[in-house]
């Protein structure tokens, strides 16, 4: 699926067309328009603009976005009564081109977009998803973890993996399980090695570097990704470990784009 794509301070129409089970355009009894731009409050509207019979749109303001990443509008059209039929609707928006310093950060010159996941537990002996990808393919530049509290003394490892949603599809191995963490301190950064048989880097020990060079640690420009999950893989529990993920990319496709799962 296409995700399209605008900038922030267009006026961006989304619309639907409900049909009866005769195949005939019908008005529903009640039309109901509900939106959500990124995480932030779904708004809803029963009173959309009625273009024809069965036939409606609703215009939603974009201003306001300065990024630094794309932010992601879901929509979704319900019709009760004479016809009963959900829609969902798509897209993107992206920040102006000339909207100050949150635009075009040094880091994203250097490294593309990024999407970021607030610090939270990690799975519990089990696979948990951590982004998704949408809307085309993306070129991985990084994924980094850091340690916002203190891990427990109980051991556990870490693996990343990416899972593409077509049907049929397997995990694809980013890195092998790290070390246990058991101990781990708040402040410790993790983050993906140069290829995917290497484990999970941390900086818990000396010699650790962010940079290509020196400890010989690149970065993993290899990894294309389709639409689908980032996965992390968990070999036992530590409930008290936090998280915070960030997820750094180039879209190789028009509306390819990285949102927390």
């Amino acid at each position: 699926m296409s995700i399209p794509s605008y900038i922030s301070g267009d006026l961006v129409r989304s619309s639907a067309q409900f049909v009866g089970l005769n195949g005939v355009a019908t008005d529903p009894t009640v039309v109901t328009f509900t939106y959500q731009a990124g995480a932030g409050l779904v708004q809803s509207s029963t009173a959309p603009v009625k273009d024809s019979t069965g036939l409606y749109h609703y215009d939603i303001d974009t201003t306001g976005w300065n990024g630094p990443n794309n932010l992601l509008y879901t929509c979704q059209w319900a019709g009760t009564g004479a016809v009963q039929q959900v829609d969902l609707d798509y897209f993107q928006v992206s920040p102006p081109a000339f909207s100050g310093p949150t635009n075009a950060t040094p880091r994203e010159i250097a490294v593309g977009m990024w999407a970021s996941r607030p610090a939270a537990q990690l799975p519990q002996n089990t696979t948990g998803n951590i982004f998704t990808v949408t809307g085309g393919l993306i070129r991985l530049v990084q994924l980094t973890g850091i340690c916002t509290h203190n891990f427990d003394g109980n051991a556990v490892t870490i693996a990343v993996q990416f899972l593409g949603a077509a049907a049929g599809a397997v995990p694809v191995a980013w890195c092998t399980a790290s070390g246990s963490l058991a101990g781990y301190s708040a402040g410790v950064h993790l983050r993906l090695p140069g290829d995917p048989t290497g484990q999970l880097y941390n900086d818990q020990f000396a010699g650790y570097q962010y940079a290509q060079g020196g400890s010989g640690i690149n970065m993993p420009l290899g990894y294309v990704a389709p639409p689908g999950s980032v996965q992390l893989v968990t070999v036992g529990s530590n409930v008290a470990a936090l998280v915070q993920w960030n997820l750094y990319y180039l879209p190789l496709d028009d509306g390819a784009a990285v949102v927390a799962a």
